[in-house]
């Protein structure tokens, strides 16, 4: 760096000043954590798509499963109660689904 006392000036010379070999580390671990941050907030809804939860309005009737579905189920228990599936159930591709009619449904 060189100063000038007359303009009061301070031309400054590329190189004419040596970073620590701590402080170029450190530029880099911040240029590499930025980069990976941002690729992976670019790349995050495309990996983690398979995981969306559509609604499909009961009224439609049945719909056929495209990919494996898993999840918990209503199934009928020995006395012929509905109860919740306790661990959780595939449904592969090609079946149906959809929602049965209720009682309520039928005295209409």
């Amino acid at each position: 760096m060189r100063y000038s006392n007359s303009s009061r000036t301070c031309s400054f010379r590329p190189g004419s000043v040596k970073s620590s070999p701590l402080s170029q580390r450190l530029t880099r671990w911040l240029g590499t954590s930025f980069a990976l941050l941002a690729l992976s907030t670019l790349t995050g809804c495309a990996l983690f798509k398979e995981h969306q939860v559509v609604f499909v309005d009961g009224t439609d009737g049945f719909v056929r499963l495209y990919d494996d579905v898993k999840g918990h189920v209503w199934v009928y228990d020995a006395t012929g109660k509905l109860v919740l599936s306790s661990k959780k159930v595939k449904l592969p591709p090609g079946w149906w689904a959809g929602r049965l009619p209720s009682a309520e449904d039928k005295n209409k």
